[in-house]
């Protein structure tokens, strides 16, 4: 459940969080955390105020928003990937993406979020360069003003 999976990384975060942010490894998750975390950012927000603060989905968006460093993984077997797309674009600072065996086709707005990336690694996950290059070059040409 979507609501679930993105209470329990908000919980994780408000102990972890900052020891997180602090290290220099990228922080690991799985397409399935961040395919959770895309569509909790969708939903409405529950405006009913819980006892339990280390839920609060605060902790899950500043984390995301403050992050440098991210490894997309897969999540264990049986779980498939292929209908699990995710945003990148609410990584605001994100300056290094790693990507290893998820297809990179499941990874949406990397073209919003390339002029601030420093290193892209992407490992088991493409087929061919034209994934990672034409369709990046093809879509700013479509958001560029004409000349």
């Amino acid at each position: 459940d979507v609501i679930q999976v993105a209470q329990l990384l908000a919980k994780q975060l408000y102990v972890l969080g900052d020891k997180l942010l602090e290290k220099e490894t990228p922080i690991a998750l799985t397409i399935n955390d961040l395919y959770c975390i895309t569509k909790r950012l969708r939903l409405p927000m529950d405006l009913r105020t819980s006892s339990d603060r280390s839920s609060d989905l605060g902790h899950l968006y500043s984390f995301i928003h403050q992050l440098h460093s991210l490894k997309v993984i897969p999540p264990p077997p049986p779980v498939s990937v292929t209908r699990m797309a995710f945003e990148i674009t609410p990584f605001r600072s994100l300056t290094i993406l790693k990507v290893d065996c998820v297809p990179l086709s499941q990874v949406s707005g990397l073209v919003r979020v390339q002029q601030q990336l420093e290193k892209v690694s992407v490992q088991r996950s493409l087929n061919t360069l034209r994934e990672l290059l034409i369709d990046s070059v093809e879509e700013r040409r479509t958001q560029q003003p004409p000349e």
